[in-house]
């Protein structure tokens, strides 16, 4: 019989809920990968508990919420996604070096195993927890470059919620005046609260609309925009924030700027001058997904931190603790 793990998301036609499709989708492995949303899960944990071999609530504040309610972790994995939630909402860098709080570290603790998709975060918590660093991305065979034609103004794009996070997000405080500011950029916008897209077709459509992508974002844990925009082969305009730097060589795929209003003007002033860069650049951040953020590639990774949870919850059911760092 094949192990069977269950992915709880914490909302439908969200980030992690089109994570969690991705890894159906792309799954080779002889694991049983199976959806449930949290709220569902929550009401019917014990029929969860009982039928799967692993659960895998996604969203660390589902994972806190799941503690609070008593359901046990010996079958639990969790990830962490962002610095947000434990970091009193004040991560930016050189901030998300400091020390996790102990609370944090000792609920984690509790979990069978956690993984991250973020280097910087891994780099955080890999001295006080057991945890895995696993690759993220978005499908490379829904988001791609099409129909690319010449604007006559440089549009920048911008996608996401106005009311989660606000204070985080550089919206206000940057994207909207700087655009407005500058002569020759058009600002095309995607906004949770006004034009709410989940149809993944749509979103690949207004992505190739764009010239350049951006974000100004003080903390993020992906953000998962910046990936797709990439793979519809737009360049990106990012603060140093997730795995922007992972997937950005600046200058050469895209611009890794610092979060002020001057540098950001500075930075998209100089696209605009020299907007027939852009093209090219938008064809070398593609190849860098495809060649470095495939879930083709990637994939493996997640079926085999699922494995490697199976065998130590095994193990410390015999009572043998296995406790490696470096086994991957």
């Amino acid at each position: 019989m094949n192990e069977k793990v269950l992915i709880i998301p914490d909302f439908p036609n969200w980030a992690l809920d089109k994570n969690a499709k991705d890894l159906i989708k792309y799954n080779k492995s002889s694991l049983q990968l199976d959806i449930c949303y949290y709220k569902d899960f929550e009401k019917n944990w014990k029929k969860y508990y009982n039928e799967y071999d692993l659960l895998f609530p996604m969203y660390l504040g589902s994972y806190f919420s799941s503690l609070k309610k008593g359901i046990p972790t010996d079958k639990t994995i969790t990830g962490i996604r962002s610095f947000h939630r434990w970091d009193e909402h004040k991560a930016q860098p050189p901030g998300y070096n400091k020390r996790p709080p102990r609370k944090i570290i000792s609920n984690l603790k509790k979990a069978l195993l956690v993984n991250t998709h973020c280097k910087k975060l891994w780099y955080i918590f890999a001295e006080y927890v057991h945890i895995i660093h696993t690759k993220y991305t978005c499908d490379l065979e829904m988001f791609y470059p099409e129909n690319k034609k010449q604007n006559e103004k440089v549009v920048i794009g911008w996608a996401g919620s106005l009311t989660n996070h606000p204070n985080k997000r550089g919206f206000h405080e940057f994207i909207k005046p700087i655009c407005e500011e500058i002569p020759g950029v058009e600002l095309k916008l995607q906004i949770k609260e006004e034009n709410f897209i989940t149809d993944d077709n749509l979103m690949r459509k207004f992505y190739n609309s764009l010239d350049i992508y951006i974000c100004a974002s003080r903390t993020e844990g992906t953000p998962r925009p910046v990936i797709e925009a990439a793979a519809c082969g737009v360049p990106v305009i990012s603060t140093d924030v997730g795995i922007v730097p992972e997937l950005i060589d600046d200058g050469y795929n895209g611009f890794i700027v610092d979060r002020n209003y001057d540098a950001i003007k500075s930075r998209i002033q100089q696209i605009v001058d020299n907007k027939e860069q852009l093209p090219e650049m938008g064809k070398r951040i593609r190849k860098k997904m495809e060649d470095e953020f495939n879930w083709q590639c990637l994939i493996s990774q997640w079926t085999d931190f699922f494995q490697y949870a199976i065998e130590l919850r095994k193990l410390k059911k015999d009572k043998k603790i296995l406790f490696n760092k470096n086994i991957f």
